[in-house]
């Protein structure tokens, strides 16, 4: 009887969740180190489209980036972010930490560590785990403005790469969608990724509660020399605690020449069996939470 009742009471939670208001926070990582053209630009440009697709909504649409490992020689991109967007904070996280962690010296990126800094400290009721270069397709927002979303759910979509030619100044849908504009889809829909957790580029949107978030802890930090697959056995071990999982839409990559698909043998970090020890069990201080916190603001945190 008791069991029934927390079943209940979850399934009231997770309508409350679907009919009222809810906050997502959209958590990017990145570096002004011109990993693609224009990428500072598009940047901006993506986080200023994605926010303002759920405007007038009951969502609140907001944004965490994660600045790993800034070059020696150029500027924050993180106190120009937050100053520019009021709903962006943005985490500085020094380049020690990276030389202290990394086990491979092609990498200058390490997902597991940025993105789980940012989940940790999380306040919004959702985290979506993307990129900096990544739109919000509009089926998505008829779904969650209209659906909603629900706890211990683990809500997936397929990416569509787009051309790296459009107009990212002041992109439109219409231009973004448009079929002649797309370059090649990661289907979810065929073998072997056409069932739960539809693990094909699953990196750029993962949505889960931040609870059930924080109850995986993140990204396997156990990984030290790759960043390839990451998502996937994050993904992989939502599974392996018993959490649902929903296919709900599609997101637009623009494409470029260093994406994995692109690079292909060539993509930095070695290879793994990303399927082995799952779900993993990351420490107690995951998330960066042993090193020192400072804030310049209470939106422009360092970690040092």
């Amino acid at each position: 009887m008791y069991k029934l009742i927390n079943l209940i009471k979850e399934d009231i939670v997770d309508l409350w969740l679907s009919s009222k208001k809810f906050s997502i926070e959209f958590t990017i990582t990145g570096r002004n180190d011109d990993y693609e053209p224009n990428w500072r630009r598009n940047l901006e440009t993506v986080i200023r489209y994605n926010r303002a697709l759920f405007e007038n909504s009951a969502i609140d649409f907001r944004v965490a980036f994660v600045e790993w490992n800034p070059p020696k020689k150029r500027p924050l991109l993180s106190p120009l972010l937050v100053k520019k967007f009021p709903f962006l904070r943005a985490i500085v996280i020094n380049p020690k930490i990276h030389q202290q962690l990394c086990r491979a010296p092609d990498l200058v990126m390490m997902l597991n560590f940025s993105f789980n800094a940012a989940v940790r400290t999380c306040n919004s009721d959702f985290v979506l785990i993307s990129g900096g270069d990544n739109f919000i397709g509009r089926d998505i927002v008829k779904y969650l403005i209209h659906k909603g979303l629900k706890k211990k759910c683990l809500y997936r979509a397929e990416r569509v790469e787009i051309r790296n030619t459009l107009n990212f100044k002041s992109p439109k849908a219409e231009e973004i969608e448009n079929p002649p504009n797309i370059v090649r889809i990661d289907v979810c829909d065929l073998p072997p990724f056409d069932q739960p957790p539809f693990t094909n580029a699953c990196g750029d949107f993962l949505l889960l509660d931040t609870e059930s978030l924080h109850r995986l802890r993140g990204f396997d930090e156990h990984i030290r020399n790759a960043r390839l697959h990451l998502d996937s056995r994050c993904a992989l071990s939502a599974m392996a605690y018993g959490f649902d999982c929903k296919l709900i839409g599609h997101i637009f990559h623009i494409d470029h020449h260093l994406s994995a698909v692109n690079l292909g043998k060539k993509y930095p970090g070695k290879k793994y069996n990303f399927m082995a020890n799952i779900p993993y069990h990351n420490a107690d201080d995951w998330g960066l939470a042993h090193k020192k916190w400072g804030k310049k603001n209470n939106r422009l945190f360092y970690v040092s």
